[in-house]
């Protein structure tokens, strides 16, 4: 639903998203992350920081969903800790005019290509992604046929 502040470690604050090289705008982190069994939960700094900034720059920085004019499948997981994958689809889901959503409400950020390992709810660096092995597994193997079908219909 946002664009938001790049995740490089860079000492100042800079976009994610460019066009022609020049930085569109973005919600600054505001809010420092949380913790859930020792790892560091990203998903406080988003929730936290788009309500303490400014709704000129949250609307500034808002995607422009409305513009988007192909078919759009959006995925996202119910325990996602590296952002809020729900909420933002929801959004993004309110404001395109076609658009199929897939929501695993037990799936972490962790939701990827169908039948490779998800043992790992953290990554390298302590940093939480959520889910449970199995739920996200479950996910994986859920979304890919979905993934394949909209692209197919897409690029035919």
């Amino acid at each position: 639903q946002y664009r938001w502040q790049a995740l490089d470690g860079g000492d100042e604050p800079r976009s994610s998203w460019t066009v022609d090289g020049d930085p569109l705008p973005f919600v600054p982190f505001r809010a420092a992350p949380g913790e859930r069994d020792g790892a560091t939960v990203f998903r406080e700094t988003y929730a936290g920081s788009s309500e303490r900034v400014a709704p000129d720059r949250l609307d500034a920085a808002r995607i422009d969903a409305e513009s988007v004019d192909v078919p759009t499948l959006l995925v996202a997981g119910g325990d996602d800790q590296m952002w809020p994958s729900e909420t933002a689809t929801a959004a993004l889901a309110d404001r395109l005019e076609t658009v199929t959503t897939r929501r695993y409400p037990d799936a972490g950020h962790g939701i990827g290509l169908p039948h490779a390992p998800t043992t790992a709810t953290t990554v390298a660096g302590g940093l939480a992604l959520g889910g449970t092995p199995a739920a996200n597994a479950r996910a994986s193997a859920d979304h890919w046929p979905a993934v394949l079908e909209h692209l197919d219909a897409a690029l035919r």
